[in-house]
């Protein structure tokens, strides 16, 4: 691609050369999941991010640094190992997001999000098969018994007997 901040004559035009790359930005954050770094501008300088939530206009993540980063400081294995502060997520708006660098493990980033959520003190949710299985060995555990009420037995006799004389009805006229 040519420089985007010339025009067709070769002379400097920053207007065009922010919309062209407002335009490019705009592109990149359609593709942007959970689990991916990306390179975010922003105030101080381009950084990099290990997107959390993609929303409408923004994505939550993680700032990475070179060095630790203190109390609730994790490894994530960027293109080398990078850190991050789990206990302060940041945000970044799909305009300043800007090139792809990689994809994560899904089980490194499952591990980020433990710490995160553990920074954070939120507990993490627990898979629904776990609560299904502790519903069934609950059921197991202690049998139900139905008992029915006097009137449930005494519509179900009523029921029985319209039925009854139905099929009665019913083999008569085929007989």
């Amino acid at each position: 691609m040519s420089d985007i901040w010339k025009n067709h004559e070769g002379y400097y035009d920053p207007t065009a050369g922010e919309a062209i790359r407002d335009l490019e930005r705009g592109k990149n954050m359609d593709k942007a999941k959970p689990g991916e770094i990306w390179e975010v501008d922003g105030p101080k300088g381009t950084i990099q991010m290990l997107v959390l939530k993609q929303h409408d206009a923004y994505a939550s993540g993680l700032r990475l640094y070179e060095d630790t980063t203190g109390e609730t400081d994790i490894e994530v294995p960027a293109m080398t190992i990078m850190h991050a502060d789990a206990g302060r997520p940041n945000y970044a708006y799909n305009t300043d997001m800007g090139r792809y660098i990689k994809t994560m493990k899904a089980a490194d980033f499952d591990l980020v999000k433990k710490q995160v959520a553990e920074a954070l003190g939120i507990e993490a949710p627990q898979k629904k098969e776990f609560e299904v299985q502790k519903m069934i060995e609950a059921v197991k555990a202690e049998p139900i018994t139905v008992v029915p009420s006097d009137t449930e037995i005494e519509k179900l006799k009523t029921t029985a007997g319209i039925y009854q004389k139905l099929y009665e009805d019913l083999l008569e006229r085929i007989l």
